[in-house]
């Protein structure tokens, strides 16, 4: 849109020469947005990546959608599922390995932490992380956390693929 359709638009008036108010809108952009933009990788450059096979358990589709396409242009297999039911049995049925469980804590029907305890027994040694946007409403216990990671809600891309990786390595302390 050109500066003048955004003028007419404002005035709500169509186009004659000398008839009608002028209104400008001037937007800034920050030093930040600047940054990002010249950045068209999203902020990933020089981020850790890998190719191990990632169980993504999140029941918000845009947050799941998201965390997948970050993950996946970091080279990483993705498995999703939308709720920790849906997860068990994807982590039961899928064929070949899944290194990670990534849930979120608080979902309905089958928790975080419920959807780790089952899928340990079905994969032991599969690592664990789990995000959440209500970190002091966490019902994570000793014995849920147990060689877990955890991620705080909002993150940017940089964190995740930081903490993924951490968390594969099995260099990150618990939650």
């Amino acid at each position: 849109m050109t500066l003048t359709e955004i003028r007419l638009a404002l005035n709500g008036e169509p186009p004659h020469a000398g008839v009608g108010n002028t209104s400008q809108l001037m937007l800034l952009a920050s030093a930040q947005a600047l940054d990002r933009a010249s950045r068209p990788d999203g902020g990933l450059a020089g981020a850790p990546g890998g190719s191990e096979v990632i169980l993504l358990v999140e029941d918000e589709a845009p947050i799941r959608a998201l965390v997948r396409t970050i993950l996946e242009i970091k080279g990483y297999v993705v498995c999703e599922a939308c709720n920790g039911r849906e997860g068990l049995d994807l982590c039961g049925t899928h064929q070949g390995p899944i290194h990670m469980l990534l849930s979120d804590v608080n979902m309905p029907e089958l928790s975080g932490p419920e959807l780790a305890d089952g899928a340990r027994k079905l994969r032991p040694g599969m690592r664990v992380m789990f995000m959440s946007g209500y970190a002091e409403k966490v019902p994570l216990k000793d014995e849920d956390s147990h060689g877990s990671a955890f991620l705080q809600k909002p993150f940017t891309p940089f964190a995740l693929v930081s903490k993924v990786r951490e968390t594969l390595d099995g260099t990150c302390s618990a939650a």
